[in-house]
């Protein structure tokens, strides 16, 4: 007790000392040296070396997806389709023909612009989609004529648009760019936001549309009709 052999961290600190193993009499409480050892073979033949940061990666390397974490199974489903209500939005817009792009809002463009801004991302999000990989859907009633969100992302001139797409399949990364008009090109592939991940329908429920807001052209994406959640 005079040598503090009683109290646990003294104990714990003496066994870790070197030659502690030809303590034959000794019964160790908190290192084992006979499971250090076997352990020390272990890790020496996995990584020769002595550490895995050292040695070349001899496996094969997945094509990287920047977007994987949206296919996690730990985020939320889409809403479930309520088959009523996509049936009565579907019959609406039968009945509207082609009045059906009239929007009932008829407030100036640049308002309902800064409005759809700040409220996109309470009436859509991105879920995996049955069509192809990933999508945009509805988690709240959007009525026929709304904006639904800007298709975002770097403006570049459309002589570009070639150079990029090749940079970005050599990198494995999925390109994604909308044409403004002949000369410009928006490329949402690194800086634009949830549109991107619109997929092409046969039957769609959206149109986009070319406005000038501030004296910018801006993509913006309108329902075609009324859009129930799911």
């Amino acid at each position: 007790r005079q040598f503090g052999l009683s109290q646990p961290l003294v104990l714990q600190l003496l066994e870790q000392l070197p030659s502690v193993e030809k303590c034959s009499r000794h019964e160790f409480h908190y290192h084992n040296p006979a499971k250090l050892s076997s352990w020390q073979e272990v890790r020496t033949t996995l990584n020769p070396t002595g550490s895995a940061r050292s040695e070349k990666y001899s496996g094969i390397r997945s094509i990287p997806d920047m977007f994987s974490f949206l296919m996690s199974d730990h985020r939320p489903s889409p809403p479930d389709i309520d088959q009523e209500a996509l049936e009565m939005a579907i019959l609406q817009a039968e009945c509207q023909g082609n009045n059906q792009r009239q929007g009932q809002n008829d407030l100036p463009v640049a308002m309902r612009y800064r409005n759809c801004q700040r409220t996109y991302k309470e009436s859509v999000n991105v879920f995996q989609s049955r069509i192809h990989g990933l999508g945009l859907f509805c988690t709240q009633d959007i009525d026929a004529g709304d904006m639904v969100i800007e298709y975002a992302g770097t403006v570049i001139r459309s002589l570009l648009t070639d150079k990029r797409e090749k940079y970005y399949e050599s990198r494995g990364i999925g390109c994604y760019m909308f044409r403004i008009d002949n000369d410009d090109v928006v490329d949402a592939t690194m800086s634009g936001n949830m549109a991107r991940f619109i997929n092409h329908a046969c039957e769609p429920n959206c149109y986009s549309k070319v406005i000038a807001v501030d004296g910018q052209k801006k993509i913006m994406i309108f329902a075609l009709r009324r859009i129930v959640p799911g």
